[in-house]
């Protein structure tokens, strides 16, 4: 392993790997040798789903990784376009379009028509909470792969502005843990018809036990 940064801890487990100045020269030289060394034998899922920099950093720093460590480890991940053909067919009214996926979040989106409209002009509540629930179930599944049956535990939306019924509405959800059988995040819900946050939503989505992984939080 290189040279000014430990190949493994005591007892024989990976380092822990931090984001400071050395970080980033081993990381870059890490990568380097593991693209020369895996050549055209990459497995099809690590180039299509590249993994994050830490755990490709952490797996390198394992003598014993392989690559069926490596086709897991992106296994468990849904793209986008596996996800947006999930919603098309279980979920054929939805409008929502996603945007993106991946990092522990998603973004989604909604046009507004004449049916989302309630009196004064602006949007109703539910659909604000159905962009946020989208939101939150796709960032999900990015990351635990398709598991229809995550569902929502709990929901709780702040109406922050009164949107106006025109435009589209978009939801940015960020994921705060991903665990073994619960989730929770928080979604921005937007307006293209005016600027700020229209409504904040907090969500806890239950994950079915056969779907059991690794519990994951953001840096």
């Amino acid at each position: 392993m290189n040279e000014g940064y430990p190949a493994r801890a005591p007892g024989g487990r990976c380092p822990k790997v931090h984001r400071g100045p050395r970080f980033r020269p081993w990381f870059n030289d890490a990568a380097l040798r593991f693209r020369q060394s895996v050549g055209s034998h990459a497995p099809a899922s690590l180039v299509s789903s590249p993994l994050p920099e830490v755990t490709v950093a952490l797996l390198l720093a394992s003598e014993d990784t392989t690559f069926l460590a490596l086709e897991a480890a992106t296994a468990a991940m849904a793209t986008k376009e596996e996800l947006d053909a999930f919603i098309r067919a279980e979920f054929p009214g939805s409008r929502c379009v996603i945007e993106e996926v991946g990092n522990l979040g998603a973004t989604v989106s909604l046009e507004v028509g004449q049916a989302d409209r309630r009196p004064g002009g602006t949007v109703a509540g539910p659909v604000l909470m159905a962009v946020a629930d989208v939101a939150l179930y796709v960032a999900v599944l990015g990351e635990i792969a398709i598991v229809p049956l995550a569902v929502t535990t709990s929901l709780t939306i702040n109406f922050l502005r009164r949107p106006r019924a025109e435009g589209r509405l978009v939801g940015v959800c960020k994921l705060l843990k991903l665990g073994r059988t619960l989730a929770v995040g928080e979604v921005s819900v937007y307006s293209d018809a005016m600027e700020g946050v229209v409504a904040h939503v907090v969500g806890t989505y239950s994950i079915p036990p056969d779907a059991a992984r690794s519990p994951r939080t953001p840096e």
